[in-house]
């Protein structure tokens, strides 16, 4: 594996359309191959670092290339720090992007008042700065479902990163401000946030009982994510347990009509075979099947396994 990697990155080589290509001008850099690699490297180099911060009860975390860590020393003290784990790994990893008692790590903006730590989340920075948000609201134009489905992300995510209901109601001006800037109306936001408020408890957010309200939605928040795991959890195991048969069709006939046949076949074997041990968990599935070379009635006639 290692001298295949290393074939690939001295001479660039990556294939195309079937066809084999060398790259003669720039980088390899934000390739399938190289972002693994990049991971791994950090990950042996962070362990000094990570542990020179773990001595003093700090924090250290990183998402894929981006770290933010907590530190009570002076300035030059971490840059002292970041300069030895050069001596095991002499290649420049990190840029230092800022240091204060606020800081962003990908869409969250971390900071403290008075020694309590405050989150929240921030999309208008990323939105200025990344356009994440911009490519996100251009691919879900229409229809109006995609909208209410990326509204109702966004106001998760805050409601679990943002600390207080302030740093929330700002969020949610961030939000409709954005919202604003590509033709959607208020009442647009404004019946997607009813709904949401509606479903996670918080039906009221008058101003003598915000915190109390956000708390109520934050709370119901972290149950939902708790829901939603163990559901995923269940569905995984169901699906390890079950035997799948898969039949296949080719790409003219309705998706749609394939879908509800899939689904009347597994409603039948449910109904009339769930107590039949051999076949309890048997599912079938049909799949597209590109060009068969016979037609679909002579696939299963006299056929055994290899």
């Amino acid at each position: 594996i290692l001298q295949l990697v290393r074939l690939v990155l001295d001479n660039q080589y990556f294939v195309y359309d079937n066809k084999l290509y060398r790259q003669i001008a720039g980088g390899a850099s934000g390739s399938p191959l190289t972002i693994p690699l990049v991971y791994i490297y950090l990950f042996y180099w962070q362990q000094d670092l990570m542990n020179v911060f773990l001595d003093k009860d700090e924090l250290f975390l990183r998402y894929q290339n981006e770290a933010f860590i907590t530190w009570n020393k002076s300035e030059q003290e971490l840059l002292t720090s970041l300069d030895l784990t050069k001596l095991t790994f002499p290649q420049p990893i990190w840029n230092v992007t800022g240091i204060g008692t606020e800081i962003n790590f990908r869409d969250i903006e971390l900071g403290h008042h008075h020694g309590i730590l405050h989150t929240k989340v921030n999309y208008l920075n990323s939105y200025i700065e990344d356009n994440t948000l911009r490519r996100q609201l251009h691919i879900i134009q229409h229809p109006i479902d995609d909208v209410w489905t990326w509204l109702r992300a966004a106001l998760l995510k805050a409601a679990r990163h943002c600390s207080d209901e302030v740093a929330f109601e700002d969020v949610q001006f961030q939000i409709q401000f954005i919202f604003s800037l590509h033709g959607y109306s208020n009442g647009i936001f404004n019946e997607g946030l009813h709904e949401f408020l509606e479903q996670f408890g918080a039906h009221t957010v008058d101003i003598p009982f915000t915190r109390s309200s956000f708390e109520i939605l934050r709370q119901h928040v972290f149950n939902y994510d708790k829901y939603r795991r163990a559901t995923k959890k269940q569905r995984e195991r169901q699906r390890k347990e079950q035997i799948a048969l898969y039949l296949p069709y080719t790409n003219h006939w309705d998706k749609d009509a394939i879908v509800s046949f899939e689904q009347e076949l597994n409603n039948l074997l449910r109904k009339h075979l769930s107590d039949h041990l051999p076949v309890k968990d048997f599912w079938i599935k049909i799949l597209a099947r590109r060009s068969p070379p016979l037609p679909i009635k002579d696939l299963l006639i006299k056929k055994r396994p290899p």
